[in-house]
């Protein structure tokens, strides 16, 4: 486990610089919070980059594979255009940028890394969240000591994808980043869009930030034309979380209509759906034996639920359903759209009963998938439970490390962990998760 070094500046004061950096981005303030990054050997910080990278151009492939327009795929996956309701039109935009903004979830095992599922779209969430964390860690650490972590702020590294995009498609470098502030726990700031825009500034492009409600001003400006207004959109939102809070996606269909490339756009989505990742897991015919060996090694053995014959954990052809209901300990059962870890659950942590009737539902319904239960590795993070030195840790938990990937380029890490050594479904919103940097040692 490499050396996770404690802040030299005195703890008072590194908590003081961590909350300013931290206010208004959405990270719940508390007693408790990590000082530190989590340090991971650098062979192993690289492997998770490249193995992101890769995995996204198998689940990229795979997606686009079942089906050659929107309703194909939509069939596919047992999908509706309510569970997806923002496609255009123009599959020469939906699918070759269907992953420009992607987030895997991985954890480090005792047989190397191994991803959960892909969160894809432009409303991945700890964008902000790492972006502001990264400068107040090296804000605190450069204060007595000569550290430099080497990472990159996701920030930059978005507002980069758009500058490559906009020359690549001769489109005038002109951005509108979409997204409300109602999305946002403990805050009514503006902060986190103002960043976004702040970096794609400094990539020299002109960019704003809308609520919703007001795009039909830009559109009545522009004769619904949102293209002239601004040819490129961020997606800044999730549309279960809109819907939840009775957001209106109206206008948003309005602004996609009129020209303007929302990204990420729909078609993202079916990256995401977890059906994805086990049909690659279970093979499809177009895998190469390279494609085949880098599921293999990173892809816990994954199954979409429903009562038929397959491959089994281990190797065997069997009955699925009946070994799901056997094999509870070792499996997790996950709906296929589902996001902060709200539809996933771990056999081990429910009843027998509870299991039999999750996955009998589930099998009939065809909407999930079952899934290999992985334990992490223990690492290490610096934690502060109150001002003082004694109330100080070099606390030891399990985390879920993500890599971001803007415009097919691995960016910097995340990760997210209980306040212990304990496991089990980790998220922030959902369950309340501490979050911390990655950095290479």
């Amino acid at each position: 486990m490499p050396h996770t070094p404690r802040p030299a500046t005195p703890i008072e004061l590194t908590r003081r610089i961590l909350q300013c950096h931290l206010a208004d981005t959405g990270i719940q303030a508390r007693e408790s919070c990590s000082i530190s990054p989590i340090i991971l050997d650098r062979r192993v910080h690289h492997q998770l980059q490249n193995a992101a990278v890769s995995l996204l151009k198998l689940l990229k492939r795979a997606a686009l594979s079942v089906g050659d327009c929107t309703q194909a795929r939509l069939n596919a996956y047992g999908a509706t255009e309510q569970d997806y309701p923002l496609f255009s039109t123009d599959l020469h935009f939906e699918d070759p940028y269907s992953d420009v903004f992607a987030r895997p979830d991985f954890v480090l095992t005792t047989s190397g890394p191994k991803v959960l599922e892909f969160n894809v779209s432009g409303a991945v969430g700890g964008v902000p969240e790492l972006a502001c964390l990264q400068a107040g860690l090296q804000a605190a650490y450069g204060r007595r000591e000569p550290i430099r972590f080497k990472w990159s702020s996701p920030y930059d590294d978005r507002a980069r994808a758009f500058r490559e995009i906009a020359t690549r498609t001769d489109l005038e470098g002109r951005v509108l980043v979409v997204g409300s502030v109602r999305d946002l726990e403990y805050t009514n700031s503006t902060k986190v869009f103002d960043l976004e825009v702040e970096a794609l500034h400094r990539q020299g492009l002109v960019a704003d930030f809308c609520e919703p409600e007001h795009l039909d001003n830009i559109l009545e400006a522009t004769h619904g034309d949102s293209h002239a207004a601004f040819p490129l959109s961020l997606r800044m939102f999730t549309i279960p979380e809109w819907a939840e809070l009775g957001i209106d996606l109206s206008t948003v269909r309005r602004w996609l209509d009129g020209g303007s490339l929302l990204l990420g756009p729909q078609t993202s989505a079916f990256l995401a759906n977890k059906k994805t990742l086990a049909w690659l897991s279970e093979g499809l015919p177009w895998m190469t034996r390279q494609d085949r060996e880098t599921v293999a090694e990173f892809v816990p053995w994954s199954r979409c639920l429903t009562d038929r014959n397959t491959t089994l954990l281990g190797g065997a052809e069997g009955a699925l359903l009946p070994f799901c209901i056997t094999h509870q300990e070792r499996l997790v059962l996950k709906e296929a759209i589902g996001m902060q870890g709200r539809q996933v659950t771990v056999g081990r942590e429910v009843s027998q009963a509870q299991w039999h009737d999750l996955v009998t539902t589930a099998a009939a319904s065809g909407n999930s998938i079952v899934q290999a239960y992985v334990e992490p590795c223990l690492q290490q993070v610096w934690m502060s439970h109150g001002a003082h030195d004694d109330q100080t840790e070099l606390l030891k938990m399990r985390p879920i490390i993500s890599f971001f990937v803007f415009g097919g380029r691995p960016g910097s890490g995340w990760a997210r962990f209980r306040p212990d050594d304990s496991y089990g479904v980790v998220s922030c919103e959902g369950f309340g998760a501490f979050e911390t940097a990655i950095a290479p040692d």
